[in-house]
């Protein structure tokens, strides 16, 4: 006994079945058969492999003369498929690198073996590029098959997404555990696009639930972060010196000819910042003191003008004053010979 003809085309496929496809046959249908394309699917018309038509949800007669799906195609049912594909369908989906991730670190340029874990919703928003270019010929594509087609792919896309959002954000990896829903957000449009474009699937979510490092490795980039924030504030200091240097110099040329200023200035200097004293000395041409607590008048300068005396001189060579001896005062105490009053009578010398 002949089996009975079919009088519609149905999705066959399981819950879990996002395409399936129908193979059509003169012999399996009577004149009242119909394809019927449920609510929450589209259908595709296909022959040789290519895509003849498009079924939204509905009823379609499969052989009338003026609106069933034998006018669509030339030639005759045999050879014709049915494909149908879930529209609108929402997955979510848990990945993990296979393999850990080898880039450098963004500051410290350290190589470092990263892995990640997390999860994933995407969405099919075009079941056609879908089906072109994910499933292809395939009799029947399922979540399973998607799940494992998705993870190699976002492995091969992430990563080299992932290094370059690091890079650009200069994400450390000593704290990179606490940026990750960060990194989770700055990923998902990059990997958006990627899906989208390639195979009309949108992803709706991203979220990095862990990021891993070896710790070896973690250490190392800390050591060198310590040894780098050193040379930064030894970097810092050095130019603050340099600064406070050249302001120092640029104070001695304002006064230069005010010498009890000068001297006054380069006292409290001394006393302030013996260092920087030393510098301004050295900066000048003087000779300082080895004794700290010497004035600044003890070492091999002139106290009027600030050069360098040759041995044994009792006058400078630059300005003429007296440098060595004593200054007589005309009521008989002797000074010294910088003095400029006589600490006798007072009287100017």
């Amino acid at each position: 006994m002949k089996d009975k003809k079919k009088t519609s085309v149905t999705f066959f496929g399981g819950d879990d079945d996002l395409v399936s496809r129908v193979k059509l046959n003169a012999e399996q249908y009577d004149k009242r058969a119909a394809v019927v394309v449920g609510s929450h699917l589209v259908a595709y018309l296909e022959k040789g492999g290519i895509l003849q038509d498009t079924f939204q949800p509905g009823t379609y007669p499969l052989f009338d003369k003026k609106a069933g799906v034998m006018r669509r195609v030339l030639g005759d049912i045999d050879g014709l498929e049915i494909v149908y594909v879930a529209k609108e369908h929402k997955e979510d989906m848990l990945w993990g690198t296979t393999s850990p991730i080898e880039m450098k670190d963004p500051v410290t340029e350290e190589f470092i073996n990263v892995t990640a874990n997390g999860k994933f919703q995407i969405r099919i928003s075009d079941p056609e590029k879908f089906y072109r270019e994910m499933v292809k010929h395939q009799s029947k594509f399922t979540v399973v098959d998607l799940q494992r087609k998705l993870l190699d792919y976002l492995m091969f896309r992430m990563k080299p997404a992932f290094a370059k959002t690091i890079i650009e954000n200069r994400y450390t990896f000593d704290v990179i555990d606490m940026h990750v829903e960060e990194l989770g957000n700055s990923l998902m449009p990059k990997l958006k696009k990627i899906f989208l474009d390639d195979y009309g699937i949108e992803m709706t979510d991203f979220i990095i639930n862990r990021i891993a490092i070896p710790q070896n490795q973690k250490d190392e980039i800390k050591r060198i972060l310590k040894q780098m924030k050193a040379e930064e504030i030894e970097r810092k200091l050095k130019g603050e010196a340099k600064v406070e240097l050249k302001e120092a110099l640029a104070e001695l040329e304002r006064l230069a000819d005010k010498e009890w200023e000068k001297e006054k200035y380069l006292l409290e200097l001394k006393a302030r910042d013996y260092d920087r004293y030393l510098e301004v000395c050295k900066a000048i041409g003087w000779e300082s003191s080895p004794n700290p607590k010497a004035p600044a008048s003890a070492g091999k300068f002139c106290p009027k003008c600030g050069k360098a005396l040759t041995g044994g001189a009792d006058f400078c060579n630059y300005c003429g004053a007296q440098v060595a001896g004593k200054k007589a005062c005309s009521c008989g105490r002797e000074n010294p010979p910088d003095g400029r009053f006589c600490g006798g009578c007072g009287r100017k010398l």
